[in-house]
């Protein structure tokens, strides 16, 4: 077992509520901002990424981030006790030094794809499994 104790350094987030001009990955690129500036880190620092509802590509290429550990969580669900989890056994095994956990919700957009109304679609009959 690693003697590497891995450590939250930094936390960002942004204004709450609705933000038409910002898609998922603009609000997740502006937390991490905040998180670096707040952890006295630049993006070259980070070599682990954790990204949740956002493309972990388009956060690495705006923010300049080149990890060469990567975790792209899926959307459903309650995922920040996963990537906590994930990013702390990258650090202790080895696998990256710096991991940044980036999540990006427009989800109080009305235009944002994530408030979409779900709709119901009726589904034919299933054909019964064949007996052996």
């Amino acid at each position: 077992m690693s003697d590497i104790k891995p450590a939250v350094v930094g936390v960002g987030t942004t204004t709450f509520g609705k933000l038409p001009e910002h898609t998922a990955a603009d609000l997740g690129a502006w937390a991490l901002t905040e998180a670096l500036a707040d952890a006295g880190i630049s993006a070259t620092d980070v070599d682990g990424l954790v990204t949740g509802r956002v493309g972990y590509e388009s956060v690495a290429a705006d923010m300049g981030l080149r990890p060469r550990w990567v975790s792209s969580l899926p959307a459903e669900g309650r995922m920040c006790g996963v990537a906590v989890h994930q990013a702390a056994a990258a650090i202790a095994t080895g696998e990256a030094h710096t991991v940044a956990l980036v999540y990006g919700n427009d989800g109080a957009t009305p235009s944002a794809p994530t408030a979409a109304p779900v709709r119901h679609m009726a589904l034919p009959p299933r054909s019964p499994l064949p007996t052996a």
